[in-house]
Parts: C-alpha cells; structure tokens; sequence
C-alpha cells in the first residue's frame, strides 16, 4: 500500500494489505528507535493489538475504541447491494473538530467493512490475545454505538499483560477523538506512556 492513501485506494484494500502495511511501519520504526510504542483508533487499535501479539519487544501499545467485534445496526454492519462502491455520509451540520474528523470520512468504500470483520476474526482466535504482554491502556466509551462496547473490557481480561489500565468514560461514543472526553483519554494515554520510563 502506498502511504498516502486516497478514498480509491480502499476498493482494493484486504485486511492482509492493512497487516502487512501496519508491520513494514513497524519494522522502519524498530530500526530508527531503540524503544517503539504502538496505538491507534478503531481499525488502527485493532492492528496496534495484532502487532503487539507478533512482536513481545514493543515497549506499549495504546488502544482506543478498538473493536473486537462491530455493533448491530450500523452503517458497518448493513448489507449493500453488490455494484454499490461506497456509502456516503454527508457533512451537513458538521463543524469545528467534526467536520474536520469526518471529511476524511465522507465516501468509505463498503469491502472495507468485510475486511475488518476479517481482523477482528484474528484477534479472536483463541489464545491470540494472550500472547500480548507488553503494558496496554485500552480506552473505549460506554456508548460506543459502532464498536461492541464490551471489546475493551475482553481485551483488558484477554491479555498477558502485568501493566494495563483500563478507561471507560461515559460519553464519547465512536467519535472521542473530537468530544470533550479527549481531553482525558489525552491525559491518561500521556500518564501511562509517562510511567513507562
């Protein structure tokens, strides 16, 4: 895959290309870096747990709104005809952080649901999660409505790990990144990597 991606881009985009991208990133940081740590949101989360699993010397991993399985009744998880491309989300009444987080978002092409149903079928194997045992923070909102709000609490219970910490805020949904509850996952992601040194 190439790094920039463009919305085309996912039409052919398996979750064995999001895999392998996600290791070729790793593999450049863990030869510029003595230490590496790894996160990312959603999708990202998924594939941060997955390279952890692969790669015990990963100094942490950090977990936000990474679903072990999709919420019923979603955009993600409706059924498209065959010959539709992509599923439009349209920017009206988008602003400030929203629109600035959403316009990425505006056509997603519909395989790429599919391909991270694939995924998470990994990550769900038996005995895949226990293989992490590098210190986690998992941070997932109680009314996230298109990540299985249960995923962080089976991930804090499913893994290896001797330093984890777990955060639950009330609010925030699938969208935490711009809500107010940012501020504190912000914080507490900064104090778990600061406690690492």
């Amino acid at each position: 895959m190439p790094d920039t991606v463009h919305m085309e881009d996912l039409l052919h985009t398996t979750c064995e290309n999001m895999i392998i991208k996600a290791e070729n990133d790793y593999q450049y940081l863990k030869k510029h870096y003595d230490k590496v740590f790894v996160g990312g949101l959603s999708t990202g989360g998924c594939l941060s747990l997955y390279l952890a699993a692969k790669h015990p010397e990963i100094a942490g991993i950090i977990l936000v709104l990474s679903p072990l399985r999709l919420c019923e009744g979603t955009f993600m998880t409706a059924e498209y005809p065959e010959d539709q491309l992509y599923f439009h989300r349209p920017m009206d009444g988008k602003v400030g952080l929203f629109k600035q987080y959403h316009i990425h978002y505006e056509d997603i092409a519909v395989n790429i649901f599919k391909e991270l149903e694939k995924l998470m079928a990994i990550i769900r194997e038996a005995g895949f999660m226990t293989q992490v045992k590098c210190p986690a923070i998992i941070i997932q909102a109680k009314n996230d409505a298109v990540a299985d709000p249960d995923s962080a609490q089976k991930i804090y219970d499913s893994i290896f790990s001797e330093i984890k910490e777990l955060y639950r805020p009330e609010t925030g949904g699938h969208s935490i990144v711009p809500e107010e509850e940012r501020h504190e996952a912000f914080r507490r992601a900064a104090m778990f990597l600061e406690a690492l040194k």
